[in-house]
């Protein structure tokens, strides 16, 4: 869960951190996070846990190291030029 307290934050993200932030649950009061308490963590109902799962395969996952990762983003800026 991300505790949210300003309204408008998701226009602070870039457009990864926008598709990353639709992950999480938010909670922007008491009544957000006790129902996130009662129906993830402990009757383990999580609908958005295979969203995530394929955000994280499509996204973030990689059988590379994250400098290999890293080189080959730079190599690619710079080869399209």
């Amino acid at each position: 869960m991300y505790l949210v307290s300003d309204g408008d934050m998701e226009a602070k993200f870039s457009t990864f951190g926008k598709m990353a932030f639709a992950q999480y649950y938010k909670g922007r009061s008491l009544v957000d996070i006790e129902n996130f308490i009662e129906q993830v963590v402990i009757a383990g109902d999580d609908p958005m846990a295979e969203q995530r799962h394929q955000f994280y395969k499509d996204y973030l996952y990689s059988n590379k190291m994250p400098s290999e990762r890293i080189l080959a983003a730079i190599e690619d800026m710079i080869n399209k030029d």
